[in-house]
């Protein structure tokens, strides 16, 4: 396959695409069938289950049993309801915002079904769960990283695709692994005073994939950038 065919497959939606974006991708997928659905559970189950799983082991329900089977289990549960996505658009929170509410919602369910049929008496059949701190903080720096590592991935396969080895190189080992551009550009060859630009394209693709993510999410337009900007920095820390 040529360069430019894997580019255009890999090409990101534009600017002003992401409004829309948020609020129609899901849906069509839904739309479109048992295919389409299909998709959009995919799309769910791969970018928030590893951040459902760090709720679970950062909350006290721990002990109802292995993180990913819960997971497995409140997705069996949710996702196939007709409404499901319909709801979260109403709802007007970001889809892991929702996800993180509606998973405790599970587990509340869960641990009383579990005492239920060990037959101890239910003193909170009326009580409306609410987060743990410690939970929320695992799940959303579980999030972070998860979409870091997918928008790297995909940043990755762009810059391949349209021949930026060395910018995606400069990029990672710069900001990544903190080495100077000077040493870089000597190992690879390059001018040093072309290290920075290099980089800053391939940082730009980055920061292009973490939208598509975000969006997805359905970051509220107006927070995008402080989103996406807070992820690019988290990857530069790491």
């Amino acid at each position: 396959m040529s360069n430019a065919g894997s580019a255009k497959n890999y090409e990101l939606p534009a600017e002003g695409a992401f409004p829309a974006t948020r609020r129609d991708w899901l849906v069509t997928q839904v739309a479109a069938g048992d295919e389409g659905r299909l998709q959009a559970n995919a799309f769910v189950m791969e970018i928030y289950a590893p951040a459902l799983e760090a709720y679970v082991r950062g909350s006290s329900f721990r002990s109802l049993g292995e993180a990913r089977d819960l997971v497995n289990g409140f997705f069996a549960s949710r996702l196939g309801r007709s409404d499901f996505f319909d709801r979260w658009l109403a709802s007007e929170l970001p889809l892991r915002r929702w996800l993180s509410n509606g998973f405790l919602f599970f587990l509340h369910e869960e641990s009383r079904s579990k005492r239920r049929h060990a037959g101890l008496v239910l003193d909170d059949e009326n009580e409306t769960p609410t987060p743990e701190p410690g939970a929320v903080e695992s799940f959303e720096s579980s999030w972070a990283r998860e979409v870091v590592r997918r928008a790297c991935g995909r940043a990755g396969e762009i810059c391949d695709a349209c021949g930026w080895h060395t910018h995606w190189e400069l990029f990672l080992r710069h900001h990544g692994a903190g080495v100077a551009y000077a040493t870089i550009a000597e190992e690879l060859g390059i001018d040093p005073k072309r290290a920075a630009g290099l980089a800053r394209t391939a940082g730009g693709v980055l920061r292009r994939a973490i939208l598509e993510i975000l969006v997805r999410d359905g970051v509220a337009e107006n927070d995008l950038e402080r989103e996406a900007e807070r992820l690019v920095l988290a990857l530069r820390s790491r």
